[in-house]
């Protein structure tokens, strides 16, 4: 899951919570700076990849690019042991807001389909749900979201290339 036709010489990537350190690995060959954040402590961090626990978020670092392939959907939801909150998926996406540098870009996937929350495992974003998630955020795709996917009742995974608005 790494965005398409994008440059990442010189730039620092952040990714959050990856399946596996395949897409983190790859990302140390195109980028000048990877860091892995990640829920549970991983040993093996190297000189081109740095792991991190998720209250990275308050580091002052700023990135370039977040990844983020699989956890927005879940965070909050008392998943991974984490206090339950049901806005935590919003207040994430404002924090990856403030990390990005002016000209940052972030890169994830969400669900797409009628709104709702099967408890524990996921949020489904719909017509009600997804405006709150990309508030202060443009769309850099051209992919457009139309009405029958935001009612349908099977999602889709849907990739969104976000920047600051």
């Amino acid at each position: 899951m790494v965005p398409p036709d994008l440059d990442l010489d010189e730039r620092s990537v952040a990714v959050m919570d990856s399946p596996d350190y395949f897409l983190d690995a790859m990302l140390t060959c195109l980028a000048n700076d990877v860091t892995s954040v990640r829920r549970r402590k991983v040993a093996g961090e190297t000189k081109l990849l740095r792991t991190v626990p998720p209250d990275w978020l308050r580091d002052d670092g700023r990135y370039d690019l977040i990844i983020c392939p699989l956890m927005l959907d879940n965070w909050g939801l008392g998943r991974n042991g984490e206090p339950i909150d049901p806005d935590a998926d919003i207040a994430l996406m404002r924090e990856f807001h403030e990390k990005l540098r002016p000209a940052g870009l972030l890169y994830l996937r969400v669900p797409i389909g009628r709104d709702r929350v099967i408890f524990n495992t996921m949020r489904i974003y719909g017509a009600h749900r997804l405006p709150r998630l990309l508030a202060n955020w443009r769309q850099r795709l051209p992919e457009t979201i139309g009405a029958e996917q935001l009612s349908s009742r099977v999602p889709v995974d849907t990739k969104l290339l976000l920047e600051r608005a």
